[in-house]
């Protein structure tokens, strides 16, 4: 995923593979867009914010956790009028 390739990700995984940032148990993570009309977001053929943006997120806890099955998910989301998520909030549990 290109995102890998933001200094961001790997000052992450500098820290991480340090353990200077601890045992980490939660990664918490949200997306939302002020453009609404956009076709990635308002189109029903897309799938809306979750289908187009949602995979940054869980790329994210991969990053952190590996390809560990989380213990838990937790999604809250908000709708547009048209049924399609617009903002919605991640968050993945792991118990070490």
């Amino acid at each position: 995923m290109w995102a890998s390739f933001f200094p961001v990700y790997k000052r992450l995984k500098e820290e991480l593979d340090k353990e200077s940032i601890g045992d980490v148990k939660v990664v918490t993570a949200s997306i939302g867009l002020g453009m609404a009309t956009d076709v990635a977001v308002n189109n029903k053929e897309t799938g809306g914010i979750v289908i187009t943006l949602g995979v940054y997120m869980a790329h994210l806890a991969e990053v952190v956790f590996g390809r560990i099955k989380p213990d838990t998910i937790h999604t809250a989301g908000t709708f547009l009028d048209t049924g399609l998520h617009f903002l919605f909030l991640d968050q993945w549990h792991h118990r070490r």
